[in-house]
């Protein structure tokens, strides 16, 4: 069968007591997902990563009974942005996106390339198609193609980037598709309730090494936006004291320089926002490592093992994982 069910990792060999993953276990090492990967290169890219992974988030959680009852998830949140904790964070985070990565695709009638890719592949022109297989319509998923259209503007734009985004990735990483949620805030994606989410508009970004779109470094972003603002304002009260009159005749003037700092969003109305009113809904992912098309593809076959990657995507799973779109978009 095409149909290749992969979920989160549990390996014979290695017990994460606690932690709730959803299994690879209908998954067999001798059982590659067809038209992507020959066994070699499945052992490679999942499981001899799953396992050092698992090994490493194992031996961190050692002893720790509070963590090991917590879910990959739970571990991503509340260790991902602690000095203390980040090792945790960072092997959740691989184990999550790895398994995230391949939860999705099914596989491809597509037998796999009996020579790999040489350098000539850099000289070729680009593919000006505007029809490709795999779309979403096809396997009548109408509802997710109409968000992704309603978003990125026809299908091969979003293909376009989707695949050049990761292929822009030198090394590990991650690209991702996601909905962004404004209100209600979600407290856990472990306990989401999809009928009771709604999104506003769909986006396509990269994380690398163990970055999560759970987690995203929010805190470095508004530490930086925390600094900008107090620059700004600082620029904002200087130039106000230079134009202020004895008789502050030009303190509500348009023209003054004052008035388009006044504009400005206070930095605790933008945290608000940014944070606390605002977070995204992974759909999919697409996992850059070498790891994953190395043996298969070679040096130059990473643009031929992201071509079959659309061509394997199960956009049932992905609909799935859509949630209900709101009536309006919030700029």
């Amino acid at each position: 069968m095409l149909r290749n069910k992969v979920g989160l990792l549990r390996h014979r060999s290695i017990s994460i007591r606690s932690i709730s993953t959803r299994s690879l276990d209908k998954c067999s090492r001798e059982k590659p997902i067809p038209g992507l990967f020959s066994v070699q290169g499945w052992q490679n890219g999942c499981f001899d990563r799953a396992d050092y992974y698992s090994a490493q988030l194992t031996s961190t959680i050692k002893g720790n009974e509070v963590l090991q009852n917590k879910s990959l998830e739970e571990l991503i949140y509340e260790c991902g942005m602690s000095s203390s904790k980040r090792n945790i964070g960072n092997y959740a985070s691989l184990l999550y996106n790895l398994d995230f990565a391949v939860s999705s695709l099914k596989g491809c009638q597509m037998d796999l390339p009996e020579n790999k890719p040489t350098r000539d592949v850099l000289l070729e022109n680009p593919d000006l198609s505007l029809n490709f297989n795999n779309e979403p319509n096809v396997t009548g998923n109408t509802q997710l193609q109409d968000a992704i259209e309603t978003s990125f503007g026809s299908m091969v734009q979003f293909r376009t980037l989707l695949l050049n985004s990761n292929l822009s990735i030198s090394g590990d990483g991650f690209t991702w598709l996601v909905a962004r949620i404004y209100k209600p805030k979600i407290q856990s994606m472990s306990t989401q309730v999809t009928g009771e989410i709604k999104f506003d508009e769909l986006f396509v970004f990269n994380t690398y090494n163990a970055g999560s779109p759970f987690t995203m470094n929010k805190s470095n972003i508004m530490n930086n936006l925390e600094k900008e603002y107090k620059r700004l304002e600082n620029e904002r009260n200087s130039k106000e004291d230079e134009t202020v009159t004895p008789s502050k005749s030009n303190t509500n003037n348009n023209n003054t320089p004052s008035s388009y700092y006044n504009e400005i969003l206070s930095y605790d109305e933008v945290k608000n926002i940014a944070i606390n009113d605002t977070t995204y809904v992974p759909l999919f992912a697409i996992d850059a490592s070498p790891k994953m098309w190395l043996h298969d593809y070679g040096v130059f076959g990473k643009k031929e093992y992201l071509n079959r990657i659309w061509n394997s995507i199960d956009w049932n799973v992905v609909e799935n994982r859509l949630p209900q779109k709101y009536e309006f978009k919030y700029n």
